[in-house]
């Protein structure tokens, strides 16, 4: 059975950027993005910091949000959560 949503990171990305955010093991159950108005969009989620395995990659449209529901048990990250992306404004994940 699928565990209880536990908390919400958020990270301000800016135009174009890359980091950790959230540091530690985690489900990914939900994503949500706003895009920028030009450019090519696309988010980038690995486990392990930047050189770490891709868990999620997602292109997207511009101008626009857009929510990502994974369903079951989510998506299992070990160590951390790291996202890369292009031409976003904000990403929220919801992990358990």
């Amino acid at each position: 059975m699928a565990g209880s949503l536990l908390f919400t990171a958020y990270r301000d990305v800016g135009t174009s950027g890359a980091g950790e955010i959230y540091g530690g093991p985690a489900r990914l159950r939900q994503l949500t993005v706003n895009t920028e108005a030009a450019g090519s969009p696309q988010v980038i989620l690995r486990d392990g910091g930047a050189s770490g395995a891709i868990k999620l990659t997602i292109d997207l449209q511009v101008s626009d949000t857009f929510s990502v529901n994974i369903p079951d048990e989510g998506i299992k990250f070990e160590t951390d959560i790291y996202v890369s992306e292009t031409a976003l404004d904000g990403v929220t994940v919801f992990l358990s």
